[in-house]
């Protein structure tokens, strides 16, 4: 038997408050993530002359080393965020979920949700945010994102929110409209044309990361460890190439034309001093651009049979 002292101490005990959820995304990002809710909880004109669904870190899509200022490290790996809150669309409420109505919607509460989505796109992927609005008439709190909203307020929203959402991920318009125009194609093959895209341009924002570092345009917060990990950075081990004199230049480039003229010997030494398979003078003499090939009186048809 339970002791009921014991169950009314308990019971008089107030609750436990929620702990925050664990982000899901690296200081930097969840940085940003709280830079831009703070100033769409301060400002209600933030997103006016702004495009909602790529709020960037830097100044554009990518960071540029054009200007005179130089640019952070962040700047390279933070995504962009897409913040979807329909009450600043000019003219909209969201429909309740629970009473599909607008009309007890209070537009000036509202929370963000606890992480935001991950938009993914044809060559990178972003965040998508969004708020939860509060009903007067249902006293609860729905999320600007839900299935039932989305439906109800399509007519409205029509060419704004474009995006296919799905739990615990959503899709822009631009990967949307590849997968429907190669609807025909196999989920494999269109599956690794994406990570190729993916990869490409993974490797042209690594070469512009390393070019700023080269070029000394980006600002070095801590350049002995990435504030608060225990990686070390790589600006010890890429340093600007110094300039030499006109003799030492061209040393170094007499030094790399000789060693490549002698690999090119090596190759023609081993080539001439190896057997001769058929098989080879059979594909050179596959077309008729291969002039003074060996043993010109030889065919492809003589070359299969000595072949056999």
């Amino acid at each position: 038997m339970s002791n009921p002292s014991v169950a009314q101490e308990s019971g008089n005990n107030p609750p436990t408050p929620k702990t925050a959820p664990k982000p899901r995304c690296g200081p930097s990002q969840e940085a940003f993530i709280t830079q831009i809710r703070k100033s769409i909880k301060t400002d209600a004109n933030f997103l006016h002359d702004k495009d909602w669904s790529r709020l960037s870190h830097s100044a554009g899509d990518r960071p540029s080393l054009r200007g005179k200022a130089h640019v952070k490290a962040s700047d390279f790996y933070v995504k962009c965020i897409a913040a979807w809150v329909p009450h600043m669309t000019p003219n909209h409420i969201p429909t309740c979920v629970k009473c599909q109505r607008k009309d007890f919607v209070d537009k000036h509460q509202f929370r963000f949700v606890e992480n935001p989505k991950t938009l993914c796109g044809v060559v990178s992927h972003r965040c998508l945010d969004t708020v939860c609005h509060h009903c007067d008439a249902c006293t609860g709190d729905f999320v600007a994102w839900h299935e039932a909203t989305i439906k109800a307020d399509a007519a409205e929203i029509s060419g704004i929110l474009n995006f296919r959402l799905s739990k615990g991920f959503a899709v822009d318009e631009e990967l949307h409209s590849y997968m429907v125009s190669h609807a025909t194609d196999t989920t494999a093959a269109m599956h690794q044309r994406i990570r190729k895209m993916h990869g490409d341009r993974w490797l042209n924002d690594a070469c512009n990361c390393y070019r700023s570092v080269l070029a000394g345009r980006v600002q070095q917060t801590n350049p002995d460890l990435i504030q608060g990990t225990q990686q070390s950075t790589l600006d010890s081990h890429v340093r600007p190439v110094e300039k030499g004199t006109a003799s030492t230049n061209k040393r170094q480039r007499l030094q790399f034309e000789l060693h490549c003229t002698k690999r090119d010997l090596r190759e023609k030494e081993s080539s001439c001093a190896s057997d001769v398979h058929f098989i080879n003078i059979f594909r050179l003499k596959q077309h008729r651009n291969a002039i003074g090939a060996m043993f010109p009186g030889i065919g492809r048809g003589k070359c299969m049979t000595l072949i056999q």
